[in-house]
């Protein structure tokens, strides 16, 4: 039980430090235009699709590595049953405004401005997404967690 719970830990941990390097990556690639309108602050479509991609990918690596380590599929169900409560969480909390510059500081810029324009993004993103994104990132883990992959044979042989 405790390889199922360190797997699963280290799954979702591992999981969501590479989708923050990866968003920032991409919003770094991107720039504030490449991601949300200017003037609306509405997220572009290419970013809506990276987000959805990103929590795929994430969800999809972060299962497969909770199951190498928990060496079960009980292990895929607790992945699961964490996500589910997460996901009720970030819905309940979901909202709100992002947070402003002091008055009488100047506009940032650079990188600050690129996340910022990504938190505002976030706040703006359409309605549909808060069902799609979910889904998404429950495809990936369903792949990932369920998938007997090379990880179940040993280490060794993921690489040869």
């Amino acid at each position: 039980m405790g390889r199922m719970i360190g797997g699963v830990l280290v799954g979702v941990i591992g999981s969501f430090i590479g989708a923050i390097i990866l968003f920032m990556v991409l919003a770094a690639a991107v720039g504030p235009d490449g991601i949300a309108d200017p003037t609306t602050k509405v997220p572009t479509t290419m970013w809506i699709v990276l987000c959805l991609v990103v929590s795929g990918a994430t969800a999809y690596l972060g299962a497969a590595v909770a199951r190498a380590i928990g060496k079960d599929k009980t292990t895929t169900y607790i992945y699961l049953g964490l996500f589910a409560v997460l996901t009720i969480v970030s819905i309940a909390f979901a909202g709100g405004e992002p947070p402003k510059p002091p008055e009488g500081q100047p506009e940032p810029t650079g990188f600050l401005k690129t996340m910022m324009v990504m938190g505002e993004a976030q706040m703006n993103l359409p309605s549909w997404y808060m069902i799609v994104s979910p889904l998404v990132t429950l495809v990936g883990i369903v792949l990932g967690g369920f998938n007997k992959s090379d990880f179940d044979k040993g280490a060794g042989s993921a690489i040869a």
